[in-house]
């Protein structure tokens, strides 16, 4: 098969063919030489910014450039052209994904500018729900992973492991955070009360900031 052959060859050879338009063959039959260019336009035609995404629509624009072939030949050459552009890809699916989500954008926009509404509004439906299965794929599941959270009017501090010493301590640290605040001496006084009577602690002692 042809495209077996193309890819046994140097990319030096396939530049230099392209940039001729298949006009030189770097020593190459005439036909491999056309077949290598044809490629080189359907993967373009198919990929370009005013792409439908339609490997039909890109078949027919092939066939109009090279009128020898038929359409069946046309969409082949299409076909081969993304085989051969993306084998050995490492891409991800999400990067798949975000690709043809690309593709559908522009399908739905050249669907609107020709009125048929309907079917841009499929394409971006499309559109939207490949960029959410990709994004889906990046989300690490941890962030997203359901936490216990324990909430009760219940919950003394001595059952949260904290002893009288380890209260007044926190204590001591909050009146050390709440003296360096902006807040007004009568608002640090009041704050501060009401620390003391939630932790059961009628007194303690702080750092000046």
């Amino acid at each position: 098969m042809k495209i077996d052959q193309l890819q046994n060859l140097s990319p030096k050879t396939i530049n230099t063919i392209v940039a001729s338009h298949g006009k030189d063959t770097c020593g190459l039959s005439p036909e491999m030489a056309e077949y290598i260019w044809q490629l080189t336009r359907a993967y373009e035609l198919f990929t370009g910014d005013n792409s439908d995404g339609s490997m039909l629509s890109a078949a027919r624009l092939l066939q109009q450039e090279f009128p020898a072939i038929s359409i069946a030949t046309a969409r082949r050459r299409i076909s081969e052209s993304v085989s051969l552009m993306h084998s050995g890809s490492e891409n991800t699916a999400e990067e798949w994904l975000d690709y043809y989500a690309d593709k559908m954008d522009r399908l739905g926009k050249l669907c609107e500018q020709n009125g048929e509404l309907e079917a841009a509004r499929r394409a971006y439906d499309q559109a939207r729900e490949y960029r959410c299965t990709a994004a889906a794929g990046r989300v690490d599941p941890e962030r997203v992973k359901f936490r216990r959270i324990l909430v009760s009017p219940d919950v003394q501090l001595e059952r949260l492991g904290l002893g009288s010493d380890g209260i007044r301590e926190l204590l001591r640290r909050s009146a050390v955070l709440i003296e360096s605040s902006n807040l007004s001496t009568k608002d640090k006084e009041r704050v501060m009360d009401d620390l003391k009577l939630e932790m059961g602690v009628e007194d303690v002692e702080y750092e000046e900031t």
